[in-house]
């Protein structure tokens, strides 16, 4: 191997240790900034020497790439191409603010690319190139996204139209998990005139070190009492040792 050829790492071994300089890499731009880093530290942060570090890596610019440092929004004057693998993913999250993250996210990688003189370019790998976040990431339009975002939400009855109140109720036995939530729903309704409730349904991530999770979301303008009823429903089950009640008040993920 030539001394300016790259490896590709193969054993355990060998790619352990190169993801071990990609998240040392990470952690001091994050800190210290791009250009106040430099390749010995990435390889002593690592626990590696910078010959190692040289021999996966041309320059800081190739460890850069296997970070997601290019969505924290520093400059790279080198960084002339950016590609957006399965953007569709933060789409499919069931989070009413999604399609708000992915533009937000996507907005920001793009214009890493061409900062400085040299020309840059932006590809982004998408199932649903006519969603209107991708439509308007590709147009540089905010205006025309924020229209449509905030159209969605008023229709739907979600911020910054509507306050959200999300109740999450865990516990080991499934079935007396899911029995409480109902009861907890039940509720709600009969006192929460104003509210419109949601669930029980299954959480995101339904199953946590075998406790299962029901979310419960509370959509609202103005319910006087709510604080009262919840606080009442937390009283009732603070003694509960098999049920855990959690509240999330305008949350920024579900789940």
């Amino acid at each position: 191997m030539s001394s300016n050829e790259i490896r590709e790492p193969i054993q355990k071994r060998s790619i352990e240790k190169k993801e071990k300089i990609i998240e040392a890499g990470f952690e001091l731009i994050c800190q210290k900034g791009y250009y106040n880093t430099n390749t010995a530290e990435i390889a002593k942060s690592a626990g590696v020497s910078t010959g190692i570090v040289y021999q996966y890596f041309r320059d800081k610019y190739d460890i850069l790439l296997g970070t997601q440092i290019v969505a924290k929004g520093l400059d790279f004057e080198n960084v002339t191409l950016v590609g957006v693998v399965n953007a569709d993913t933060s789409l499919n999250i069931p989070n009413f603010r999604s399609s708000e993250q992915t533009f937000s996210l996507l907005s920001q990688v793009a214009g890493r690319s061409g900062r400085s003189s040299k020309t840059g370019e932006v590809i982004i790998q998408t199932y649903n190139p006519t969603h209107y976040a991708i439509e308007c990431v590709k147009n540089h339009d905010y205006l025309d996204f924020f229209n449509k975002e905030m159209n969605i939400r008023r229709r739907l009855n979600y911020p910054p139209y509507y306050y959200v109140t999300y109740i999450r109720v865990s516990g080991k036995d499934d079935k007396i998990c899911y029995k409480e939530s109902l009861k907890i729903a039940r509720i709600l309704q009969k006192y929460l005139d104003k509210t419109i409730i949601l669930g029980p349904s299954p959480c995101n991530v339904f199953k946590i070190n075998n406790t299962f999770r029901y979310g419960i979301t509370l959509k609202y303008k103005k319910q006087d009492n709510l604080k009262e009823i919840l606080n009442r429903i937390i009283d009732v089950y603070k003694s509960n040792r098999l049920i855990v009640i959690d509240l999330n008040f305008n949350p920024i993920v579900f789940g």
